[in-house]
């Protein structure tokens, strides 16, 4: 999930898992698709933090227009404190 200010990765079904990512310590973001997931439209992400915080999202539906929502949020972030 994406808000304005984070990035909320849930994982488990059992035991869940919960981590955040705040989008101004977003560095860079990564796909990583397989032919299989290019037909079908999924894959991974990876977002690469300040440090050496990395987090990944495996099996993700429409991967490239996460990693596009992302940027977007990042953009805005980045010329609202350029202003």
């Amino acid at each position: 999930m994406i808000t304005n200010k984070r990035v909320i990765i849930c994982s488990g079904w059992i035991i869940k898992s919960m981590r955040d990512i705040m989008l101004h310590r977003i560095e860079g973001v990564r796909v990583v698709q397989s032919l299989t997931g290019r037909v079908l439209n999924f894959g991974s992400v990876v977002l690469f933090g300040m440090g050496t915080c990395v987090d990944s999202l495996i099996l993700l539906p429409s991967p490239f227009v996460f990693r596009a929502k992302i940027q977007e949020y990042v953009n805005k972030k980045s010329s609202v404190t350029t202003s």
